[in-house]
């Protein structure tokens, strides 16, 4: 999932907006309620969907993939040698 879910879980401020950045830290320290949901929300949605379980099985793919990727080249290898 995504890090950051506009509007609930933080807000978006685009690299190069100096204003949009400032109004949106001025937004977060001087409305509580605002601060408060979306501290809430990003916490809930961090521990729900990083977990470590989450990570093991995300690299546990990757490798998968890597080593299925590994074995279909040396066999194609092998295949042309004999060939």
């Amino acid at each position: 999932g995504e890090i950051i879910n506009g509007g609930e879980t933080g807000l978006f401020v685009q690299a190069d907006d100096v204003e949009g950045l400032s109004e949106a830290m001025i937004k977060i320290t001087t409305n509580s309620e605002l601060r408060t949901r979306l501290t809430h929300a990003a916490y809930l949605h961090a521990t729900s969907n990083f977990t470590a379980e989450r990570a093991a099985a995300s690299i546990k793919e990757i490798y998968d993939e890597v080593l299925t990727t590994c074995v279909q080249n040396e066999n194609r290898l092998q295949f042309s040698d004999n060939g």
